[in-house]
């Protein structure tokens, strides 16, 4: 099993993870919904298991990074949210 650095874990800036978020939710645009949601839940399953992280505890990382990037890049997390609502099949 790979080992994760947890210092870069837990020091990545929100802002590229919202960038990173949206290269990845744009690369899935043609497909359906369902499959869209499907393919990022194998995905997140898959890479917990892989580097050994708990669900639960991936779900708190994103929701501090969340609040994170709500408080300080707001512009790029309303994008995400949008391009989700507005863009995707």
């Amino acid at each position: 099993m790979p080992k994760l650095n947890t210092d870069k874990l837990n020091s990545t800036a929100a802002h590229a993870v919202a960038v990173a978020a949206f290269r990845t939710i744009d690369s899935l645009q043609d497909l359906s919904r369902e499959m869209q949601v499907n393919a990022i839940a194998v995905l997140f399953k898959l890479l917990s298991e892989e580097y050994g992280l708990s669900i639960s505890s991936l779900l708190s990382r994103a929701d501090l990074i969340i609040k994170d990037a709500d408080k300080y890049y707001h512009a790029e997390v309303k994008a995400l949210r949008d391009y989700i609502r507005l863009e995707l099949k």
